[in-house]
């Protein structure tokens, strides 16, 4: 499990235990809550899990930095990454969490930007919803920009990059909690290996290869 998930785990698990404790002196309908909170609990567990990954080999593939489905593939022109494309990933509450490194490089900068909580499988959440922005320069010099944006639930954006940071392939950089959208941004140097709809693992489909 994430450690950004222990506190909500050990909170609630807590609170099952003095319900089920409570229980012996109020009867059912504090067994009832014991039951919610340890239902709550192993919520908290499956949405933090932490799989283990095998990340590809190689320093001509881009990974998925997200588990989720593909719902956008379009052309893009970025100040620092030049012309490329743009690849977008919604994940569902149900989906792993943890966001991934997409290519080794060395992170370049970090922005935040404050905005609405649209439904991150919509368009208009890629232009108007909260998000961090990390910008990574590879040691062959492509830009590459990965975005974690906020949705309806996902209030909170977790990155635990820090600028200057040398990174690699399939390293965990955070997080999003409870659904969300992320976006990577490449140079046409590489050429896009998913198609829309098909579902992708952070850290180990390849979504882009190095054109030879």
């Amino acid at each position: 499990m994430d450690k950004d998930g222990f506190k909500f785990f050990l909170v609630l698990l807590i609170l099952s235990i003095i319900a089920l404790v409570l229980s012996r002196y109020w009867g059912i309908a504090m067994l009832i809550v014991a039951l919610v909170f340890l239902l709550g609990s192993s919520f908290i567990m499956f949405f933090f899990r932490d799989p283990s990954r095998k990340v590809p080999e190689g320093d001509d593939v881009l990974v998925s930095p997200a588990d989720g489905r593909i719902v956008e593939i379009k052309d893009a022109e970025d100040s620092f990454v030049g012309e490329g494309k743009h690849v977008a990933i919604f994940m569902s509450p149900f989906n792993v969490h943890i966001n991934r490194v997409p290519f080794s490089a060395k992170v370049i900068d970090i922005k935040s930007r404050n905005g609405k909580f649209l439904p991150a499988y919509k368009t208009e959440s890629e232009f108007e919803n909260a998000r961090v922005e990390v910008s990574f320069r590879s040691a062959q010099g492509f830009g590459i920009l990965v975005r974690q944006i906020a949705g309806v639930f996902a209030r909170r954006i977790v990155c635990r990059l820090k600028k200057g940071m040398d990174v690699m392939t399939g390293q965990k950089m955070g997080l999003i909690r409870f659904g969300s959208r992320v976006e990577v941004v490449f140079p046409s140097d590489f050429r896009v290996a998913v198609k829309i709809g098909q579902k992708v693992i952070g850290g180990v489909t390849i979504i882009a290869e190095l054109k030879r």
